[in-house]
């Protein structure tokens, strides 16, 4: 893999992240998987909580995600 491909993938990595951060909507319950009231609603139209990454819709972590949020 040549140093272009590699820069390539990191900035599309970047940006589907980014694309997963969203406006807050903070359900009553929080986040069905550590209780955080930080739940944050992505262009993807899925939720993720801010804390552990939980994904609502997939009902697991979103591990992409949760490596670029650390």
């Amino acid at each position: 893999m040549d140093m272009d491909s590699t820069q390539r993938e990191e900035e599309e990595r970047e940006k589907r992240n980014r694309e997963k951060m969203g406006d807050y909507e903070n359900p009553e319950n929080g986040c069905p998987h550590c209780g955080r009231h930080r739940v944050m609603r992505g262009a993807d139209g899925k939720h993720r909580c801010e804390k552990c990454a939980w994904c609502v819709e997939d009902g697991d972590y979103d591990y992409e995600f949760l490596s670029y949020l650390q």
